[in-house]
């Protein structure tokens, strides 16, 4: 981790690598990730507080550029990995593919729940297709992720859509299919791998 700080804003810092402000006095400010990535961050400089990114600190501090100084309506973000200012067109293309993957996943959201109705209703097909696909997915994760045993990631696997389907019958829907049979799934390994630990042999030693 290397904190840099940020010209025009004594006592604040920013580390790069990980997308992190600092407030020497304060710590942690904000740290960027999917949901906070375009928020404000409140700088207090000389008793005056400004409102800023960390995409705009991370370009000032890069720059040597006091951020009191950099035009409010100057558009800075992420490009290629690299904090830039970025063109009206840039921002455009941005948007553009942001409400595309937004509208895709609301799509794959809608086909779930009307899969889950089906379920319901009595046509269990396309549902049961869905789950096959999901309870694979789960299997290829569990062998890259944590290098298990294909048997014991097909246990594991096996074990999240029996449970998701069990919540299923109980009258607890999830359309996040994969995300639900992963986390049940996960739940399994964790419970396996305290019983794992255990020796075979495992006894009392008399004293």
């Amino acid at each position: 981790m290397k904190l840099l700080p940020v010209p025009g804003a004594p006592g604040y810092r920013i580390d790069c690598d990980n997308m992190v402000a600092y407030s020497m006095k304060r710590g942690v400010l904000k740290k960027l990730n999917e949901r906070t990535k375009y928020r404000t961050v409140h700088l207090t400089i000389d008793r005056i507080t400004y409102g800023t990114t960390i995409y705009r600190m991370m370009y000032c501090a890069t720059n040597n550029i006091d951020i009191t100084k950099i035009p409010r309506d100057l558009c800075i973000g992420l490009m290629g990995g690299t904090v830039t200012v970025m063109t009206r067109s840039d921002v455009q293309t941005k948007t553009i593919a942001t409400k595309k993957a937004a509208r895709m996943q609301v799509k794959k959201w809608s086909d779930m729940v009307w899969k889950i109705h089906q379920y319901y209703k009595g046509d269990c097909k396309a549902l049961l297709d869905e789950l096959k696909r999901a309870q694979k997915w789960v299997e290829r994760w569990f062998i890259d992720t944590y290098g298990t045993s294909r048997e014991r990631a097909e246990l594991c696997a096996e074990y999240g859509a029996y449970r998701y389907l069990e919540r299923l019958r109980e009258g607890y829907p999830q359309p996040h299919i994969y995300t639900a049979v992963l986390r049940y799934a996960r739940g399994e390994r964790d419970r396996q791998r305290k019983q794992w630990d255990i020796p075979d042999n495992f006894g009392i030693i008399e004293l």
